[in-house]
């Protein structure tokens, strides 16, 4: 299981307690904060996937200040 899935599952806790949630203030805190949980999966998910990228950097030519 990667990160992106415990993500995920805090995310679904979150929706479920704003749903249940009496107070219009929390449940609008719950809910942006499983906004939020779903984002960090996605993006979590989407750098899994990705491959490293390793470009080697030209060496700078030194100067003399003479």
């Amino acid at each position: 299981m990667g990160s992106f899935d415990a993500y995920r599952k805090q995310a679904r806790e979150c929706f479920a307690m704003a749903q249940s949630a009496t107070d219009e203030r929390m449940k609008a805190f719950l809910f942006t904060m499983a906004q939020s949980w779903v984002r960090l999966a996605q993006q979590a998910e989407k750098n899994t996937s990705a491959a490293p990228v390793h470009e080697s950097v030209p060496a700078q030519k030194r100067t003399r200040a003479d």
